[in-house]
């Protein structure tokens, strides 16, 4: 058991020996963060990228040192794409523990492999440079720059679900559901990509791909074949006579055929008209119908667009904002931690355009208690550099010191004093004028306003 109070490490019970502090609770929060930890392992393990990333910022929000779920909840944020939240992770890592630790592997290879960092660099830019052109409803020129980024990168998870909304904002239910099903073969409780998944199938089950149909054998069209008739001429000795009157019988009996049939035969033709105009006329009201509905479809799929946009819009707001959120979180547990620099480092990097107050007042905070601490800290060193005549580090260690003197904070004349000390040490007599006499305008009642005065008294 290591003390969290004094870090005196001790083999039994739960009270330190050294500042008698009980640490029961603290042991049993460490265990707790250790269970949080194998739950995301397992979860990595079987593709649960979202559920493993959950587990396991719970398990650093109880327990800020276990090392081992911050390597692994890189590693995780490696794998769906997020390159730079992977490397954050990495380095606070090894701010806890800087020997053997595998963090050190980690970000040497991908120092390393410069054209796979640059390529994985590259689809970053790519999604960004589609969310601008979503933003200018240009959907088409955003799928074109995230399929760049899927193909430079297959497992990036933020430009999967990206490319899967813009195919479902366009109607292609079809492509939105194969990117989905690559974004859930990655992470399978995506909540993002479960969410489309759920609008790319609307009966919520993933379709089964039926075989292509078997082509089927064209049918023998049977063909008809006619025999010559027999020839039945009439021999010469057929009476004439009896031609004529067969003439003349066949022409009568069409004139009776005439009469008789072709008045109901064309009656049966106008009704036959009849119906084939009704049958027009159905068919034309039915278009119409369908023309209607389809009309009426266009209008609603362009509401639901628009709420989609909607939706987008705000989901990309709070994401924003959890992000900002958590950097903020990173950065106060890095100044609890006493990595001031780090924390710094970390509140710098926040973009602070549509924060609230109270977020604004906690990165100030930051600034405000970390400040002074690095004052004091490259002061110290800048001090014992000097008095062991090592002027080139102290000057450093001084010049560290003034990017955190805040106006009117403490030590700002004592860092200028030892500045210009250290300038005179080195034959810079114009750079020593100049730190004792900035003593004088900046801090004209400070207690090294008489020796500033003193020293440039002697260097005129």
């Amino acid at each position: 058991m290591k003390c969290p109070n004094c870090e005196t490490e001790f083999e039994s019970g739960y009270i330190c020996p050294s500042c008698g502090i009980d640490v029961s609770i603290f042991s049993k929060t460490v265990n707790i963060s250790d269970s949080l930890y194998n739950a995301g392992l397992a979860k990595a393990k079987n593709a649960d990228m979202s559920g493993a990333i959950e587990s396991l910022n719970k398990s650093l929000t109880l327990n800020k040192k276990n090392v081992a779920a911050r390597n692994l909840i890189g590693l995780v944020y490696y794998e769906i794409g997020r390159i730079g939240d992977a490397i954050r992770q990495w380095r606070i890592s090894l701010s806890l523990i800087p020997d053997q630790n595998p963090a050190a592997d980690y970000i040497q290879q991908l120092e390393k492999n410069t054209r796979q960092l640059l390529r994985l660099d590259d689809a970053v830019h790519m999604y960004n440079t589609a969310l601008d052109y979503i933003r200018q409803k240009s959907d088409d020129m955003a799928i074109i720059q995230l399929k760049k980024a899927v193909d430079t990168n297959p497992r990036f998870i933020d430009a999967l679900n990206l490319l899967t909304l813009c195919y479902l904002i366009q109607g292609e239910n079809g492509k939105a559901a194969g990117t989905v099903e690559r974004t859930l073969a990655i992470d399978v409780s995506n909540p993002l990509a479960l969410h489309y998944y759920r609008l790319a199938y609307a009966d919520k089950s993933r379709p089964a791909l039926a075989p292509p149909p078997a082509a089927k054998k064209a049918a023998a069209v049977p063909v008809i074949s006619h025999t010559a008739a027999e020839d039945t001429g009439i021999g010469r000795s057929f009476p004439i006579v009896g031609v004529i009157s067969f003439i003349i019988g066949a022409l009568s009996a069409f004139a009776i055929l005439y009469i008789l049939i072709m008045p109901e035969r064309l009656a049966e033709k106008d009704k036959a008209m009849e119906t084939l105009q009704n049958e027009q006329t159905a068919q034309v009201q039915a278009l119409q119908g369908q023309l209607d509905g389809a009309n009426a479809e266009n209008t609603q799929l362009k509401a639901d667009n628009t709420t989609l946009n909607d939706k987008y819009t705000a989901l990309q707001t709070q994401s924003d904002l959890n992000e900002k959120t958590d950097r903020i979180v990173s950065a106060e547990q890095l100044m609890n931690g006493g990595l001031y620099q780090e924390a710094v480092d970390a509140a710098a990097a926040v973009d602070k355009t549509g924060l609230s107050s109270d977020l604004q007042e906690r990165l100030q905070n930051i600034i405000d208690t970390s400040y002074p601490q690095l004052v004091e800290k490259y002061y110290n060193d800048g001090v014992a550099f000097y008095n062991k005549k090592q002027y080139d580090d102290a000057k450093q260690q001084f010049d560290n010191a003034m990017k955190f003197v805040q106006p009117g904070g403490d030590l700002g004349d004592d860092v200028l004093y030892y500045l210009g000390r250290v300038a005179v040490q080195q034959n810079d007599t114009e750079s020593a004028k100049n730190y004792f006499q900035k003593i004088l305008d900046d801090y004209p009642d400070g207690k090294q306003a008489a020796n500033a005065a003193s020293r440039l008294k002697q260097l005129e």
